[in-house]
This record gives structure tokens, sequence and C-alpha cells, in this order.
């Protein structure tokens, strides 16, 4: 017996059997399969309306997600968003669809769309003017965030003045349109006078070689006004003791801390006689330090702005050269649209 009557000998026979008929899923139920089965040899299977959505095999398995609008728009906002520079949706959560609405208005008026093709164009022309700004906005929102973060001893630093400088900063270093008053500034100039005498009173700069208690007579006014400098600043021992006359047990045996509290308040003496002199210079290093955060390369995007702008007027050109086109070649297109 060859191999093809021994393979008809052993087929089955299924003449017996009824014919296939066609499976309804249940109301709500997604079955497996949503197509008819037929005999062998039949018409192709017919798919249920609903198969298209739910893919092969039931893709979703009864999950589709939010149906109403409120949590379909909700769904949408789950990507977080820095900036939307790059954004696929046409609007920021940020921005006004009126705004847009007669923004895209406005240009429509002015270019008039002849067809779809210019509609498409003159579509992709505005949201290119609509969006550019956002890479501006972005920038200038970082660097002002850098800015509010800056502090007084950044300013110093920048004006060049040494650590001792920077740590004594007052804070109004930081507002250009602080007036400090006449008054404050002789007062400050005179302390500053006191200090140097008192720096000279010492050999080679070493302050054990000062007589302090001497020195705290003579120059009362600038050792009070240490003390409460002292203790606006927060530190937890001053000048004097209790009695508010004497110098402090601790200081008198360590009077290098004195000294060097002492050279701190003579830092921002400076700063009170020269800030108002200073404000030009201050000026432009606040300047100075706002721009370059506003255009520090890890920000990004520094050219989106450019980029959107070439793009939008690309699309003016296209739109110029598609005109051009139809109005050299307007009667083959009308012939070919009659045909």
């Amino acid at each position: 017996m060859s191999f093809d009557e021994n393979l008809g000998a052993n087929r089955i026979d299924q003449s017996h059997l009824a014919p296939a008929v066609e499976v309804t899923p249940a109301e709500n139920v997604h079955s497996v399969s949503d197509k008819t089965v037929a005999p062998k040899g039949g018409v192709k299977a017919k798919e249920s309306p609903d198969s298209s959505k739910r893919g092969k095999k039931g893709r979703y398995q009864g999950q589709t997600g939010p149906r109403s609008k409120r949590g379909k728009y909700r769904s949408r906002q789950n990507c977080v968003m820095t900036h939307g520079l790059r954004a696929k949706k046409l609007l920021m959560p940020f921005e006004d669809p009126k705004e847009y609405e007669k923004h895209l208005q406005g240009i429509i008026n002015t270019l008039k769309p002849q067809d779809a093709v210019e509609d498409e164009i003159i579509d992709a022309y505005a949201y290119a003017i609509w969006s550019s700004p956002r890479s501006e906005s972005y920038q200038q929102s970082q660097a002002q965030k850098q800015y509010r973060e800056l502090t007084p001893a950044m300013v110093a630093k920048s004006m060049g003045l040494s650590a001792r400088y920077q740590d004594s900063a007052p804070q109004y270093l930081l507002d250009i349109d602080y007036q400090v008053p006449e008054g404050r500034i002789e007062k400050a100039n005179y302390l500053i006078d006191c200090f140097s005498r008192v720096r000279d009173s010492m050999d080679d700069g070493d302050p054990n070689t000062l007589d302090w208690p001497t020195a705290l007579v003579h120059y009362r006014s600038l050792f009070v006004a240490l003390h409460d400098w002292l203790m606006a600043r927060g530190d937890e021992m001053g000048v004097f003791a209790d009695d508010g006359k004497t110098m402090h047990p601790e200081l008198i045996e360590s009077v290098e801390s004195l000294w060097s509290a002492a050279q701190d308040f003579y830092c921002f003496l400076y700063f009170e006689a020269n800030f108002m002199t200073s404000k030009p210079k201050i000026a432009l290093c606040l300047e100075r330090t706002y721009w370059d955060n506003a255009f520090h390369p890890r920000l990004g995007f520094t050219e989106h702005f450019q980029k959107t702008q070439n793009f939008a007027f690309t699309q003016l050109e296209r739109l110029a050269r598609y005109r051009k086109m139809k109005e050299k070649f307007g009667d083959v297109l009308e012939d070919d649209e009659g045909d």
C-alpha cells in the first residue's frame, strides 16, 4: 500500500458532523475570538464590530481605560511635563485655548487659505509662532529661580572680595534699591577708623600684644557696636560680661577669638560705608549673574526659539511656492479634477 493510500485509509470520516454555527459573545463579555467558525472550505469568517477595538486575543481583557471626558483628560496629564518645548500636544495646560484660537484666526484672516493644503501650511506656521516663546519663558523662569537662590556671599565673591568679606556680607547686598542712610555711613567710617587705630596698636598684628582693657575704654563705641552686631548675628557670647562694662572672662583668656570677630565686623562695616558708592559695580555683578544663569548650557533648548522661527518662515515660503505653482499649473490641475 502506497503512502497516499495509507493516509486515505486513516482519514477520519467527518460527514456525520453538524455544520458549525456562528458564535456570538455575550453582552459585556470579551470572548477569546469573535470570528465565526465555518466548515472547511466555507466562506471567510466575519468579524464582530467590537473585535477591532480589542485587537487579537482580547488584548485589553476588560480594561478599557477611562470612558468619561474628564477621565480621559486626566489620563492625558499623567505624563510629567518639564518645559513643553517638544510637546506633540497643541497647547500646554497653562495656555489659554481661546487665546490660541484668536491667534490662529488672526493668521487665517491675514493669509486667507484657499484649500486644504494651504490650511495645513498655515496651521503649522501658526503653531510654530505660538510655541516659539516657550523656550524663552522656560529659560527666564530657570534664571529667576537661580537669581532667587543668590546669596550675599555670592555677590561679594563676584566683586572680587575675600572669603572673610563674603561671610560678613549683609543681606541688602541683593537689593540694589536699598538705601543706607547717611548717618549709618558716617558711623561706619568712624568705627572703621577706630578699628584701624586698634590694629595699629598691635605689634605685627598680634592681638596678644594689645592692652585690651585699655582699648575697651578708649574705643568703647567700637566694642559696643561689635557686641551688638555679634548678638544680632546669633553668637552665644558678645564682647562684654553681664555687667556690660568689663570684657567677657572667656575672651580675656582667648583674645584671638575676639580679634577674629572684630575683623568680621570690620568687613561688615566696609559694606555699610561703601554700598551706596559701589551700587554700579554691584548691579553689574547681579546682571552678569542673572544672564549667566539665563543662558547656561545645562538649561538646554537655547536654540529652540531660533529653530521655531526658522520653521515658521519656511512655512511662509512653502505657501508662496505653492500659490505660485497653482498659478502656473492651475489649468492642468483643474483638468485633472474634471477627469
